[in-house]
């Protein structure tokens, strides 16, 4: 991921996605989806980050697809959340913490339009950056 991923936080970002994908989509899905549904037109979605696809990729071209898609979102979501916090007359660790949050949420919402989706990729996020990402978290 670091090849796509620009910080830790982006990388944590794409980890939190696969980690909740894969729960919700166990492997054995993915292979059924893959081999059987996919074929036969009733699955537009693959692998690991669940990527709408026209072909049949390997799971490491749909995780890049979809970590660039992610991204993508993610940044254009930072900059919209800097723009309105602009003006806040805060702490600046409380800004940077709503605007991560808030690309976040804008991002997941951007990838999966389900409505608990953006809510489970930021928690999901929030223990990564707190267990595992140190260098990525907001003190």
């Amino acid at each position: 991921m670091s090849a796509v991923a620009q910080d830790a936080a982006e990388e944590a970002l794409i980890y939190a996605v696969l980690i909740y994908e894969t729960f919700n989509r166990p492997y054995a899905y993915q292979a059924i989806e893959r081999w059987i549904l996919f074929p036969l037109g009733l699955s537009k979605t693959l692998g690991p980050m669940q990527i709408e696809t026209q072909t049949n990729k390997s799971d490491s071209a749909i995780v890049r697809q979809g970590a660039i898609k992610l991204l993508g979102a993610f940044r254009s979501a930072i900059l919209a959340a800097e723009a309105s916090v602009a003006t806040w007359k805060v702490d600046e660790r409380d800004k940077q913490r709503y605007v991560r949050s808030a690309a976040i949420q804008s991002a997941a919402r951007m990838y999966n339009i389900r409505s608990d989706y953006a809510n489970q990729v930021d928690s999901v996020y929030k223990v990564l950056v707190t267990e595992v990402y140190r260098s990525a978290a907001l003190s």
